[in-house]
């Protein structure tokens, strides 16, 4: 069997991924695996050949890319000495880049609210970002720690008023341009705390809002999309108060 053949088997029998996590695979696979390493048998690949291949994708990958990249094939050569076609995986043990961390930059509270001030002021009629809460949805995502796609499937049925809590069931992922409701990363449900003054705010903006419709839509209805909000609103308010958009609120 040819790895190409063995990868598309491989992919076909994992039942456990979600739609963001097979996309990806699947990307991986057919761009950065199958055009160097496809027509070769499964039995013939070596630890010489996949570190040479590795070590190709750092011409055009970082070396995150380049790891992730890598426990793709790795993976799929594990199932393969489970399966008895391989007696080892010939991609342990490869020399990968070292992958460096970035210092990350928070906003203080004066930072968030400045910024969530100047979400609302853009926009124009429908699309202002006033009219649609979204000055209040960067309060949630300082405040709050939830995930762009937690915060975008957030229903209104998920704030628990008494307890000031939001409960995060859902998450909005896109794959192929169309958006999908899925479950949280992990698979984990989560209960959140929310600040007093954020809740007030809440119960002001889902007022008379359907228990299953988005807390957060889109301006003409509909989960929000990220792209959407973060070329359409964010970036240009960081810019109005002075901040990159890579800086996260907190």
């Amino acid at each position: 069997m040819l790895l190409g053949e063995w990868l598309d088997d491989w992919m076909a029998t994992r039942a456990d991924w979600q739609p963001t996590s097979r996309e990806r695979a699947r990307g991986i696979v057919e761009i950065h695996i199958k055009p160097k390493l496809g027509q070769y048998p499964l039995g013939a690949l070596d630890h010489q050949t996949i570190q040479k291949w590795a070590g190709g994708l750092s011409a055009s990958q970082g070396a995150s890319s380049v790891r992730k990249i890598v426990n793709v094939l790795s993976g799929s050569l594990q199932m393969a000495v489970k399966d008895g076609r391989l007696p080892a995986n010939p991609a342990h043990g490869l020399n990968l880049p070292k992958v460096g961390k970035p210092a990350k930059r928070y906003l203080n509270h004066e930072q968030v609210r400045d910024l969530s001030d100047a979400v609302d002021t853009l926009g124009k009629g429908m699309y202002r970002g006033e009219r649609n809460g979204y000055g209040l949805l960067v309060k949630i995502l300082a405040y709050c720690g939830l995930r762009w796609g937690e915060a975008s499937g957030l229903r209104v049925k998920d704030i628990d008023f008494k307890r000031g809590r939001l409960e995060v069931q859902h998450t909005i992922v896109e794959v192929d341009g169309v958006q999908l409701d899925s479950q949280p990363k992990d698979y984990e449900a989560r209960s959140i705390p929310v600040p007093a003054s954020l809740l007030a705010e809440l119960k002001v903006h889902v007022n008379g809002k359907e228990a299953g419709s988005p807390t957060f839509a889109a301006a003409r209805g509909g989960w929000l999309r990220g792209r959407v909000f973060r070329h359409g609103l964010f970036n240009e308010a960081a810019e109005m108060i002075g901040q990159d958009a890579s800086t996260r609120p907190r």
